[in-house]
């Protein structure tokens, strides 16, 4: 509360304070898109095509198909 009150006030460099405070809230959620689409959606070397192409040696198979999630299936990929 008091740090609202203090930004509330005009003085200089209000506006890189108040970004400054804000700015930590912003990485988390980049962050998350970032691992999501480069751990788990890469078509290469990507979470959920490893565990599909495990699962097709399992079964004999040589390769399991390579899906890119992103671009082929861009809803149940943002769900």
């Amino acid at each position: 509360l008091g740090l609202a009150m203090l930004l509330d006030r005009r003085f200089v460099g209000r506006g890189l304070a108040r970004t400054m405070l804000i700015a930590p809230f912003l990485v988390m959620p980049v962050a998350a898109a970032l691992l999501w689409k480069h751990a788990i959606y890469n078509p290469d070397y990507g979470l959920l095509n490893g565990t599909l192409n495990a699962l097709w040696r399992l079964f004999g198979a040589a390769n399991g198909p390579t899906i890119d999630w992103v671009s082929s299936y861009p809803m149940p990929a943002v769900v």
